[in-house]
């Protein structure tokens, strides 16, 4: 229950004003640049603050973390209420939390809301604080989770296993922030809609998800043939890395427990990695050029637009999942240098590109139906990206069961109704 209004005019008031105004601008920078190059001091002159004022609010970088973090839950949780307490099918309750979401991220790109940061370093947290951000998250989650099985039950919602969707649904949603920013303000309502209809709908003309022989599981990414000792090792130490960076974020991570990880000594890892910064980069140029294989590989092995997508899908997800993996997770580009950032994003562009231009060739020989090729571009990254977490959340026993859970709504929509017809779970 809400207390009596406060007066603008109040002490009080105009503390509570700087400190949203200070998380708002620390969420922004978080996201923009990373927690890594992020300093008090940039927040500060963002805000023109003395640095005295503002460790009157903040005493230290993980602080202000910890605060951002925890405005964020409280902030997705405002948006699940609205999406709980609305009347109608586990669906339309999905529904709801989407368009409440692009609303509010529309309302911050106009000034009218403070920013609020990617929850991307939990893991990096003090303890204490960890505990308790991770605990938020986890209810924020399992929220999610709720919607999806009130779909399941009253049979709105198509879905093999309620947590593979979830995790698809929570983790679009949130990383949305990625390509936000590349579309205008007029085009933030239809960006939703198109959304909404990509996840209910899927892209494919047709009902069946990967219909005929599934291609063949390539064992090792073919540019990454075993030719020398000293390669294989400095894989295993991408892999490594990747993984650690995957769970732990960045600033969480220490090149000491990947040596250790790998039983390697220090001496001998030290030779081949300079430092984290350098280890991140190597892992991010691995993740590219192993997409870029696969979606070789697809385009040689497919019919049409959309097998293309299905068995680059395929491919990357069982990579993510398999003794291959894992591929590093996007959301850690802000921790990149500025120079490495600006050719990981390049590369990432052309590969999404390439994505779009799948995308098209299936709309053109009738494969996916009309949508908007960017809207799926991007949803199709971030899915790609986050299929990692899968097999943090649940044992992985079919990994081919696993895809079609994981990437059903891609293909053919988690909405129970697709082209005015019902569909029985499949």
């Amino acid at each position: 229950m809400p207390g009596k209004l406060e007066s603008p005019f109040s002490k009080n008031f105009k503390h509570v004003q700087k400190r949203e105004a200070i998380l708002s601008e620390a969420a922004k920078a978080f996201n923009l640049q990373g927690i890594r190059v992020t300093t008090l001091f940039d927040i500060a002159e963002r805000l023109k603050l003395t640095k005295t004022t503002l460790y009157y609010y903040v005493k230290s970088k993980e602080e202000l973390i910890y605060q951002c973090y925890l405005s964020s839950c409280y902030k997705l949780g405002e948006l699940f209420e609205e999406a709980e307490s609305s009347q109608g099918s586990g669906q339309e309750k999905l529904a709801v939390f989407i368009r409440a979401y692009f609303r509010t991220w529309k309302a911050i790109a106009t000034g009218q809301q403070p920013h609020y940061a990617m929850l991307t370093e939990i893991r990096a947290l003090k303890k204490a604080h960890r505990r308790e951000v991770a605990a938020l998250y986890s209810v924020l989650f399992k929220r999610m989770k709720s919607i999806i099985q009130s779909g399941m039950s009253d049979g709105s919602i198509v879905a093999r296993h309620s947590l593979d969707t979830a995790l698809a649904m929570f983790g679009l949603v949130q990383m949305t922030v990625l390509w936000l920013p590349k579309i205008t303000l007029e085009e933030f309502d239809q960006a939703a809609e198109s959304f909404s209809d990509l996840v209910f709908r899927g892209i494919a003309t047709g009902d069946e998800f990967l219909t005929g022989s599934l291609p063949c599981i390539p064992v090792m990414p073919i540019s990454f043939e075993q030719q020398a000792q000293s390669f294989r090792k400095q894989e295993a130490f991408y892999k490594t890395g990747s993984a650690f960076f995957n769970r732990k974020g960045f600033k969480g991570t220490s090149l000491d427990e990947i040596a250790d990880a790998l039983d390697v000594t220090k001496g001998t890892f030290y030779y081949h990695i300079k430092d984290k910064e350098e280890l991140l980069f190597h892992c991010f140029q691995r993740s590219l050029s192993i997409i870029k294989n696969m979606q070789d590989l697809a385009e040689n092995n497919a019919r049409n637009g959309l097998e293309e997508l299905q068995f680059c899908t395929y491919y990357l997800f069982h990579i993510q999942n398999g003794d291959a993996g894992p591929l590093i997770r996007f959301n850690l580009i802000p921790s990149l240098s500025k120079s490495q950032k600006r050719e990981v994003v390049g590369e990432i562009n052309a590969l999404s590109r390439r994505f779009g231009n799948m995308i098209r060739k299936g709309m053109a020989d009738g494969s996916i139906r009309q949508l908007d090729p960017f809207i799926a571009e991007q949803v199709l990254n971030t899915a790609i990206n986050i299929s990692v977490e899968l097999q943090w959340m649940r044992p992985i026993e079919d990994i081919g069961e696993a895809y079609q859970s994981y990437f059903k709504f891609y293909f053919t929509g988690i909405a129970e109704s697709r082209n005015g017809k019902s569909r029985e779970s499949s």
